[in-house]
């Protein structure tokens, strides 16, 4: 688990409250994705998906008739709807200079989630997402949703929608 850390800045304190570590590995029997969420040292136990990460961790944001909202789920069904998993909002990450934040949306199937608020590192969010960046751009022929990563990745480059995130995984 990685530890606590408090970061000084002029007359204000940044604490990082909370813990995240983001496992991904392949299980080889059904060439297929196994993704796991360790918040504060307890794994996550529901669905999650790691392309949610990729794509929407940082810019979360969707418009629709001048009114943002988020769409950064990384708990979902299996099928790939958080709805069907009896989620029916999405949480708001914020990325500040030292912290990143989940603000969890209340009464919207968030129950195995232990809090409302996390607050992570940037420093070790940051490296979660890059250890995933690696590991699916090296893991391109394991299956996600029935489909190569490799798809979805050459998808994502077609996307100017997905351009900010990518270039974002890219600097990591």
């Amino acid at each position: 688990m990685v530890s606590r850390k408090s970061i000084r800045r002029k007359n204000n304190y940044y604490r990082a409250d909370d813990s995240i570590e983001l496992n991904i590995s392949e299980d080889e029997e059904h060439n297929t994705v196994v993704f796991k969420i360790i918040i504060n040292g307890k794994e996550v136990k529901h669905y999650s998906d790691f392309m949610a990460f990729m794509l929407f961790s940082k810019y979360p944001f969707e418009s629709y008739m001048n009114c943002r909202w988020s769409v950064f789920e990384p708990f979902t069904c299996s099928c790939g709807a958080s709805g069907c998993a009896g989620i029916w909002r999405a949480i708001t990450p914020k990325h500040r200079r030292f912290t990143v934040e989940w603000r969890v949306p209340k009464e919207s199937g968030y129950g195995f989630l232990d809090k409302p608020f996390y607050q992570f590192g940037t420093w070790q969010y940051e490296e979660q997402i890059s250890k995933i960046w690696e590991w699916i751009n090296d893991h391109r022929e394991v299956e996600h949703e029935r489909r190569p990563i490799g798809d979805w990745l050459d998808s994502w480059f077609e996307d100017e929608e997905f351009f900010p995130a990518l270039e974002y995984l890219d600097s990591l």
